[in-house]
């Protein structure tokens, strides 16, 4: 109970203990390596979880829904990660990928996305990428990757759901701010 507090003093909340890189975490005392892997894969088992529920019969077109699943899978860290969710006509998740990236940014090219849309039969994409900064703002070369991402799936008949960006405690989205 002891090294539980500690842990949450030093990160701020569960969800934050849950966030730390393993690094992080043994520097913590009382957490060695064993500790530290038995909290990622708490964290690996509840990604999983909310993947499996998403699979069966969860429609992705709800952000709220997506920033959950994304806030798991790409928790905080200290680098940017896009995470692209491939959704069938009636948005369930057929697949999902992420791109890592920097402290700052998510370097992609629109094109290995409408690649992988088209290998998985995908109709509609949902993206989310984390801010490790914790500002749920998007930067202009988020805005740009986005319109153009955008403007090619429209192309290629494929529906943008939405970009969200999540931080440990909030989201944004894009459609909803009228950004795309």
């Amino acid at each position: 109970k002891p090294i539980a507090k500690a842990l949450i003093q030093r990160f701020g909340s569960f969800t934050g203990v849950m966030d730390a890189t393993e690094y992080d975490l043994m520097n913590t005392d009382g957490i060695g390596e064993n500790a530290a892997g038995l909290i990622l894969l708490v964290k690996a088992a509840g990604a999983l979880y909310l993947e499996q529920r998403l699979r069966r019969n969860t429609l992705l077109d709800r952000p709220d829904v997506c920033a959950d699943f994304a806030r798991m899978k790409l928790g905080v860290g200290g680098k940017e990660t896009l995470l692209v969710m491939f959704l069938n006509r009636r948005h369930h998740l057929l697949d999902y990928h992420c791109f890592p990236g920097t402290v700052d940014a998510v370097h992609i090219y629109p094109r290995e996305i409408l690649e992988m849309c088209l290998s998985r039969r995908a109709t509609a994409v949902m993206l989310a990428h984390n801010h490790p900064s914790g500002v749920c703002t998007p930067s202009d070369g988020d805005l740009r990757m986005t319109h153009t991402l955008q403007t090619l799936l429209d192309a290629a008949d494929i529906d943008l759901i939405d970009h969200l960006l999540v931080t440990p405690f909030s989201w944004i989205s894009m459609r909803e701010q009228k950004w795309i």
